[in-house]
């Protein structure tokens, strides 16, 4: 985990951590795990002061709902990084692979749990930017 300035607030509820720091852009992060696998989110852009935890943790569900379906059986653990560009519409108008374990079928179960949501949540109503920019890690732990 990379040290961005310091940290304002930690909670801990069941299988999700929140962690919110403060940095020259804001950074917020929700994480999922489940059994071997587990994701998390980074968010990019500026939120305006906007919370975005409740919309974060319902992407990553639908998300995990996708993804452990996709792991290939006895996966190796590694992890795979994708950077991607939500419309206020929730649409998906771009993807990046940020970080990537080598490993073909991991690459492709995280592309595609994106790729067959189709279209995220709509970003929340307080949130005025042109777009929002996030990273999701996807892991498999030992």
């Amino acid at each position: 985990m990379r040290k961005l300035g310091k940290v304002l607030c930690v909670t801990t509820i069941a299988a999700w951590t929140v962690l919110t720091c403060a940095a020259e852009r804001s950074k917020t992060e929700v994480a999922r795990q489940d059994g071997r696998l587990s994701q998390s989110v980074d968010l990019l852009s500026d939120t305006q002061g906007v919370n975005f935890r409740p919309y974060m943790k319902a992407i990553l569900s639908e998300i995990d709902d996708q993804w452990s379906t996709r792991v290939p059986e006895g996966a190796h653990p590694g992890s795979t990084e994708i950077r991607l560009t939500v419309k206020p519409d929730g649409s998906i108008s771009e993807m990046h692979m940020d970080g990537s374990t080598k490993d073909d079928g991991l690459n492709r179960a995280a592309w595609s749990s994106l790729t067959s949501l189709g279209q995220l949540p709509p970003l929340p109503a307080k949130f005025h930017g042109a777009n929002l920019e996030m990273r999701i890690h996807f892991v498999v732990n030992p």
